[in-house]
């Protein structure tokens, strides 16, 4: 009777597990393709098949993956490693000029791939930090005649920077340290690199923050003084073994590797957004910021409270045609507070505007909705403002022109490039000379040196440097 009850269990307890697992990987494809579209793939295949590679080493040495792990390097100045469920692991291009060696690259993958295996993602209660790329400056989202605004830009982004930024807590991170370690030391690699990977990236927080690491800035998070306790406690418990790396010259990989945002995917040059894939360049009110995701590009003025969204899309609708179809299928509450609608030209192109007014949280708010075809694309700009002059607003539709080889000749992306030190070269010299955009203080951390320290003549130095397309 008890083997049979033991049997019972165990059949129950491997079924509910196998379906949690089912849930993952469907959650993860989903929302892999939500990361991926939102921040960018850097498509480098030589740089994806060796993150690969690293990566199936380690997975390699766990008893019994979960998943069939996918590796994908994201296109964005942020330095991130992280993982989402279903075994999807992403490293950032913005991770490139941090990393020193192979050791440290498996190390970072290793703690992520813990992450998965463990499922951390899931059992985490906490809200993730929407990442800075992300982010859209302003209050009013969603809330005026487009309708779907809000859940086409606000609700999928914010689900992906809580898995993108995962809150976990210090078991969690302390799991995915300690294991994480164990997989990588298995696999040839020394575990006292994630301590000087980890180290040097909280260099960096300091640095870009202007703080010393605060005891509750991550809160949950245990400090890199403790983690590194941890780590070096574990790794001195284990059987070290030497392996062969993968990549014969580390740093060489990179060389000449992206360290940043994709520059195909858009830029803002000061309040000028150029998009060189499309061929098209949109200019935004003076002062205002803006930002860009898949084929979404916005701008605001977060004091006035002023919006403005632009949708474009390959498209052969007529723009009256597509404005009747949005009056048609607006829920009948926001309909009424459409003021008019109406054919028009734009430069020439053809056009059709919605005029709206509306009440939202005891404003009174003013906007345009408008179609507008350019090339191949259909343009749909949305604009809001607490105040009726929107003569600013309409300025934006007549920027919209094609890119000229001027403007691409504008377009800047960073690289991450290895060059030789003269002899006796200082900081200020190299930074001076190589014209890199990074600070000193992050060149010299980037390159484990200390403050006046001294480059010696014919050393590798990684410096990050602006490029034209």
């Amino acid at each position: 009777m008890k083997t049979l009850i033991s049997a019972l269990l165990f059949f129950l307890t491997f079924s509910m597990l196998a379906q949690r697992i089912e849930k993952d990987i469907a959650l993860g494809k989903e929302y892999s393709s939500y990361v991926e579209e939102a921040i960018g793939v850097y498509n480098h295949p030589e740089l994806t098949n060796y993150v690969k590679s690293v990566g199936d080493k380690l997975t390699a040495r766990l008893d019994d993956p979960l998943f069939d792990y996918s590796y994908t390097i994201l296109a964005t100045s942020e330095p991130n490693a992280f993982s989402i469920p279903g075994g999807h692991l992403y490293i950032t291009t913005g991770m490139f000029p941090f990393l020193e060696s192979e050791d440290e690259l498996a190390c970072i993958m290793a703690h992520e791939i813990i992450h998965a295996e463990e499922r951390h993602v899931i059992k985490s209660n906490r809200r993730g930090i929407l990442p800075g790329i992300l982010q859209i400056p302003g209050a009013i989202i969603g809330a005026l005649v487009d309708e779907n605004l809000g859940n086409a830009i606000n609700s999928p982004f914010r689900q992906i920077g809580a898995l993108t930024h995962a809150s976990y807590n210090r078991k969690q991170e302390t799991e995915a340290d300690v294991e994480g370690v164990k997989i990588a030391v298995k696999a040839g690699y020394d575990p006292d690199a994630l301590i000087q990977i980890l180290a040097r990236l909280g260099k960096f927080e300091e640095i870009s923050s202007g703080e010393a690491e605060a005891e509750d800035r991550y809160a949950g998070h245990p400090m890199t003084a403790e983690r590194v306790a941890k780590i070096e406690a574990v790794g001195e418990g284990l059987e070290k073994t030497t392996g062969s790396p993968i990549a014969v010259d580390f740093l060489q990989k990179f060389d000449g590797a992206l360290a940043g945002n994709d520059p195909n995917r858009g830029v803002f040059i000061e309040e000028t957004y150029l998009n060189p894939a499309d061929s098209f360049k949109i200019t935004f009110p003076e002062g205002w910021e803006g930002g860009f995701m898949q084929n979404v590009v916005y701008s605001t003025h977060e004091e006035t409270g002023e919006l403005m969204r632009v949708v474009y899309e390959k498209s052969e609708l007529n723009p009256t045609y597509a404005a009747n179809e949005f009056i048609r299928q607006l829920d009948p509450v926001l309909r009424e507070s459409v003021l008019g609608s109406e054919a028009a030209t734009v430069d020439g192109e053809l056009a059709h505007i919605i005029a709206f007014r509306e009440k939202f949280d005891g404003k009174t708010y003013y906007g345009f909705k408008t179609w507008l075809r350019h090339e191949s694309f259909l343009f749909s700009f949305l604009a809001s403002s607490p105040n009726q002059d929107l003569s600013k607003m309409e300025e934006v539709l007549y920027s919209l022109v094609k890119l000229s080889e001027e403007d691409r000749d504008r377009i800047e992306f960073p690289m991450l490039r290895l060059v030789e030190a003269q002899k006796n070269e200082t900081i200020n010299s190299l930074v001076e000379r190589t014209k890199t955009v990074l600070t000193e203080k992050v060149t010299l951390l980037i390159n484990e040196k200390t403050v006046g320290e001294a480059f010696n003549e014919g050393e590798r130095v990684k410096v990050v440097v602006k490029e034209r397309l």
